[in-house]
């Protein structure tokens, strides 16, 4: 589960006591945070403020597309346009409950999806017994990288073999290969190497 920390700020002015429900200022200006989720992800939310005895007690705006607990636990459930606030309190004083904050938009976008592969193309020249790191990611419909677990493979492994999970290139005789990643229907594009004969130093 993807974890985020937002720090909420906000422009309520607080009496002195804390004896009474706060009044905004008009003349000082409330931003909207807006945050980006996909579904199945969480994000931490937090209240700082100047005076560390007010807390804050979270709850959803709109429940079906955003589960929040009163410690600010946001967990996106469906898609959609969702608000999150809170409920400032002083909980060492007899009246506790104040006004609400300021809502935080939550965007609740649909789960990723691998549409591509982004192979990072070098040129590769190794001699043999020599080795290379790969490196690739997985793109999805966002175009933001995602997490997964990329299978490697060699069009001439007797040439130059790479691990399937290490992305590690070893040349192992002289002549052409090219290196590419796969996950789950997706290919990635040919990175071309070309193996050397190992060059050893003329004896004196």
């Amino acid at each position: 589960m993807k974890m985020f920390l937002v720090c909420l700020l906000t422009t309520i002015l607080w009496g002195s006591t804390f004896a009474q429900d706060p009044q905004p200022d008009p003349e000082q200006k409330r931003d909207l945070l807006a945050i980006d989720l996909r579904v199945g992800e969480s994000i931490q939310l937090a209240f700082f403020r100047d005076r560390s005895a007010i807390r804050a007690s979270w709850y959803p705006l709109a429940p079906y597309c955003v589960d929040v607990s009163a410690d600010g636990l946001a967990t996106a459930k469906s898609p959609g346009l969702c608000g999150v606030n809170a409920l400032l309190y002083n909980p060492d004083l007899p009246l506790r409950v104040s006004g609400p904050a300021f809502p935080i938009l939550i965007r609740v976008l649909q789960p990723s999806v691998a549409t591509a592969i982004d192979l990072t193309v070098v040129t590769a020249t190794l001699q043999v017994g020599q080795q290379f790191q790969f490196e690739a990611r997985i793109i999805d419909q966002y175009g933001k990288p995602m997490e997964g677990k990329l299978a490697w493979r060699s069009t001439q492994p007797t040439n130059c073999a790479i691990g399937s999970a290490s992305a590690i290139a070893t040349g192992r005789k002289a002549g052409n290969c090219k290196i590419y990643a796969l996950f789950q229907s997706l290919r990635s594009p040919d990175n071309p190497v070309r193996v050397e004969p190992l060059v050893t130093p003329a004896s004196p």
